[in-house]
């Protein structure tokens, strides 16, 4: 604008306008909980200190959801190998203009555990330098304690990104199969799927994707059919 200044963006080293400004917020995002987590700190100290709550009722319900948060985590864990490459085909997809589609060759039964997404596993940093926008059609992101990870399975080959790649998405109340990210424990990062139903041989499995996804990939002819390219 004509007679003013503008103050410029400042870029860390190596990232990308849009990189940089999600670590802005991050870093807001933790300066919250921190001040927060001490406001709360403070409060407690001198409750306890004035006699006003004794340490005992607090201690103990922190106690106990430091042990349900532990379990939590630990429950979480998918210790089961996944189904093998046979019990799924690859073929044309039965929703419009979706391109390819995984469908079940055997029965599935409900809750059955059927693969995790897998892919070249990013860190931040490399899913921007791969992807500048921030549009990676097969990319999906799971947030973790840490720093978030990124699972890009782009490449068609099974034995490098697996079936989940194949799937396509429709709404939740009509789609055949949830996804799990596992963001705490030993197996934080990644995400697995599961069937929400029985499933007949012959159905093509499908997944919400989110609306994260399709505000992510901008397009607005895939957001209208809430399907992607297989």
């Amino acid at each position: 604008v004509h007679g003013t200044t503008q103050r410029p963006v400042m870029l860390e080293y190596g990232q990308s306008p849009l990189q940089t400004e999600l670590a802005r917020l991050r870093r807001i995002r933790r300066a919250g909980v921190l001040a927060g987590s001490g406001l709360l700190a403070g409060a407690l100290g001198v409750s306890i200190s004035t006699g006003m709550v004794d340490a005992s009722t607090i201690l103990i319900p922190c106690m106990m959801a430091s042990g349900i948060a532990f379990a939590y985590s630990r429950s979480h864990d998918e210790p089961r190998p996944p189904l093998p490459t046979s019990d799924f085909e690859v073929k044309t997809s039965l929703i419009p203009e979706a391109g390819m589609g995984l469908f079940a060759s055997t029965r599935l039964v409900e809750g059955t555990y059927l693969f995790e997404y897998d892919g070249d596993r990013l860190t931040e940093s490399e899913y921007y330098a791969r992807y500048p926008t921030g549009q990676g059609r097969y990319v999906a992101e799971v947030a973790t304690i840490g720093a978030p990870v990124y699972i890009d399975g782009q490449n068609p080959d099974v034995d490098v990104s697996g079936m989940a790649r194949w799937m396509n998405s429709l709404p939740t109340g009509e789609c055949n199969v949830r996804k799990r990210k596992q963001r705490f424990g030993p197996m934080a990062g990644r995400m697995f799927f599961y069937a929400t139903r029985d499933i007949s041989p012959g159905e093509e499995l499908t997944f919400d994707y989110g609306n994260d996804y399709w505000d992510a990939i901008n397009d607005s002819s895939s957001t209208s059919t809430n399907t992607t390219t297989g």
